[in-house]
């Protein structure tokens, strides 16, 4: 765990999968306390641990989080002044559950010598944990607790049936980032690094073609003759024009000065370049053809010079374009695991774009009559359905899709709501892309 993820969960408020403590009592916080209020605080503790362990949240990892105080939809990092380490609270827990957490404890000191500390909690799905041992007054032997919401609470009948029921399934949904199943997918800045990577070829390139230009420029002007070699202007650039005037150099220039390539304007007039205009002269190698047109004198290589510009620039914009639109329609990978230990029966998952996008099929596309598993069809409403079919225990369903469309500006929330024959209430997660 890193600060930056610290940060993240501070975004969100307490839950069944997240809790913040102001301090852990003073059988924690302060060194020098009585034995007694020592295993107080403790069992509070371990207490807090396994409630969150045991609840129905589809969150595989869950955090209590030390110096921090959740007031009002706030987070006020306040800091705790006593500095623990992962090795007392693994002593705390031994022999403690059965079967024992999983718990690893973080922390990071603040400028004011003061500690914010991370209890993670990564949770097997369908595992309950009963205490095998009392711990002070808070944890007792045999006595399972779990937590609903931001409580703590007994689970009574229906929430020990289902804590120690059957098995069961336990699908998950996320888009798939290397080997991390993930409910965010960064593409803002995935796009700006693109760019940049290809802007900093692309200046490069385009600040020593603006130099040659220059240098070609500045040549003194030389007496018009006949040329011996007839240029077919088209043959060097289609996009650049016979006559330059103001309404193309304006814009051009613009758009070079944004990517930090300064020229001036004087540049694209030359003197007496355009004195002479674009000539019809024979083509000396054969007389038979078509007459051609060419340039006199130096402006054959300036021309040349600003075709090589002009070229660079035209290759900036459609790789700019092209990686914008890997962000705006991108394809994207998701993956559905089934971490319980029972069979997933029949599961079709249902996409639907909350906000910032939506999906496009094809006006030919039609829901086939048997349509192949991982298969993506359009479904009611403008959502986008996925046959899932039957996930084994472990298993685990990767699809691509390419049919999403989006403002790279604004975030889309995609939720996905996955149902089988044999889940109870339909599975839901909210999917983020920024």
């Amino acid at each position: 765990m890193h600060e930056q993820d610290v940060q993240h969960l501070l975004q969100f408020g307490e839950s069944d999968w997240l809790d913040y403590k102001a301090e852990l009592g003073p059988g924690i916080e302060v060194p020098q306390t009585s034995k007694d209020q020592r295993d107080i605080d403790q069992g509070k503790l371990l207490k807090d641990l396994m409630c969150l362990a045991n609840s129905p949240s589809p969150e595989l990892r869950r955090y209590l989080i030390r110096g921090v105080k959740d007031l009002e939809g706030q987070r006020h990092v306040q800091g705790v002044s006593r500095s623990l380490d992962d090795a007392d609270i693994q002593s705390w827990l031994h022999g403690k559950f059965d079967p024992p957490l999983n718990v690893q404890y973080w922390q990071w000191r603040l400028q004011n010598d003061r500690y914010v500390g991370v209890f993670e909690i990564t949770v097997t799905p369908g595992v309950a944990h009963v205490p095998a041992a009392s711990h002070g007054k808070a944890l007792i032997k045999g006595q399972v607790w779990w937590r609903i919401g931001t409580q703590n609470q007994l689970p009574g009948a229906a929430g020990l049936q289902r804590l120690f029921g059957p098995p069961r399934p336990f699908p998950r949904v996320g888009w798939m980032h290397g080997n991390r199943l993930n409910e965010h997918t960064d593409f803002r800045s995935w796009v700006q690094q693109l760019l940049q990577e290809a802007q900093n070829d692309r200046l490069r390139r385009i600040q020593q073609a603006a130099t040659e230009l220059r240098d070609v420029a500045a040549r003194p002007r030389q007496p018009a003759e006949a040329p011996t070699n007839i240029r077919v202007l088209n043959t060097v650039s289609p996009a650049v024009p016979t006559s330059i005037n103001d309404k193309r150099i304006q814009p051009f220039l613009r758009e070079l000065s944004d990517w930090g390539v300064q020229l001036d304007p004087g540049l694209m007039h030359p003197p007496d370049l355009w004195g002479t205009r674009p000539t019809i002269w024979p083509n000396w190698a054969d007389p038979l053809s078509s007459l051609s047109r060419g340039l006199e004198g130096p402006g054959c290589d300036w021309y040349d010079a600003l075709s090589e510009l002009v070229k660079l620039v035209e290759s900036f914009y459609r790789e700019s374009n092209r990686i914008r639109k890997l962000g705006q329609q991108p394809h994207l990978t998701l993956e559905v695991h089934n971490f319980g230990s029972a069979l997933l029966s029949g599961g079709l998952l249902r996409l639907t774009v909350l906000e910032g996008g939506q999906f496009k099929f094809s006006p030919l596309a039609r829901v086939p009559f048997a349509p192949k598993l991982g298969e993506i069809r359009p479904g009611p409403g403008g959502t986008a359905e996925v046959v899932l079919g039957d996930l084994k225990p472990g298993g685990r369903l990767t699809v691509t899709i390419k049919n999403v469309h989006r403002h790279l500006e604004y975030r889309t929330v995609i939720r996905a709501e996955l149902n089988a024959r044999n889940l109870p209430q339909a599975s839901m997660t909210n999917l983020f892309i920024t």
